[in-house]
C-alpha cells in the first residue's frame, strides 16, 4: 500500500487482518516506525533483521506464542551471525573495530535493536561490514520464520493454518532535505534489487 500520511492505509491494513482472521489465518501487524529510523537509509540486512524480530515479537504481543516461545527472538540469532562476520577479515581499515562492544549475547542483542533505531552510522557501518553476507541473513530469517510458523501451526493444532505478517508504514521512510534521495533511492533498492 502507497499513499500520503492518513489517507487509510493502517485502516486497511487492520481491516485485511480482520478479514483474514475470519478466514482462520494467524495475523500480525508489524509497525516498521517503532524499529526503525525511517529518515535514514535502509538496506536489506537491516530490514530483514528488523523483520525477523518485529515478527516474533509480534506474536507474543498477540498472545499467539510466549516469550518461552521465542527463545530469544531473531535478535541474539542476528547477533551471532554478525559477531562471525566480525571474526573475517575486511577489505577497509576503517572496519577492522568490532560491531559490538558487549560481549554477553543477551547485552549485545538488546545493543543491536536499540542501535538499528537508535544510530545512523552503526546502520551504515553494519549495512557496509555485512553486505557481502546477505545470504547467511536469509537463510536465518527463512529458518526464523519456519520455525516459528510450525510452533504457532502445533499450538493451534492445525498444520497447514496460514500464517500472516503484514508491515505497516514503509511509507513513513522519507529522509531529510539532506538525504531524502539518497532515501528514497536505498528503498527502491531493498525492493527491487532484493527478492
Amino acid at each position: 500500500l502507497a499513499g500520503q500520511r492518513g489517507t487509510g492505509k493502517t485502516t486497511e491494513l487492520r481491516r485485511l487482518r480482520d478479514e483474514l482472521r475470519a478466514g482462520g489465518a494467524t495475523v500480525v501487524i508489524v509497525d516498521a516506525d517503532s524499529y526503525l529510523d525511517m529518515s535514514a537509509p535502509i538496506g536489506a540486512f537491516v530490514f530483514l533483521t528488523f523483520l525477523a524480530g518485529a515478527f516474533g515479537e509480534a506474536l507474543v504481543a498477540e498472545g499467539v506464542l510466549d516469550d518461552r516461545d521465542l527463545d530469544g527472538g531473531f535478535w541474539p540469532r542476528a547477533v551471532k551471525l554478525i559477531w562471525s562476520i566480525d571474526r573475517q577479515p575486511h577489505g577497509t581499515t576503517d572496519e577492522t573495530e568490532p560491531m559490538f562492544f558487549e560481549s554477553n549475547l543477551g547485552a549485545a542483542s538488546d545493543s543491536l535493536k536499540r542501535r538499528i533505531r537508535e544510530d545512523r552510522s552503526f546502520r551504515a557501518k553494519l549495512q557496509r561490514r555485512t553486505e557481502a553476507h546477505l545470504e547467511l541473513l536469509k537463510r536465518e530469517v527463512n529458518t526464523h520464520f519456519a520455525e516459528l510458523i510450525s510452533v504457532v501451526r502445533e499450538r493451534r493444532s492445525a498444520p497447514e493454518a496460514r500464517v500472516v505478517c503484514l508491515v505497516d508504514s514503509i511509507e513513513h521512510f522519507d529522509g531529510t532535505p539532506a538525504n531524502g534521495d539518497e532515501v528514497k533511492e536505498s528503498l527502491e533498492s531493498l525492493f527491487v534489487r532484493h527478492e
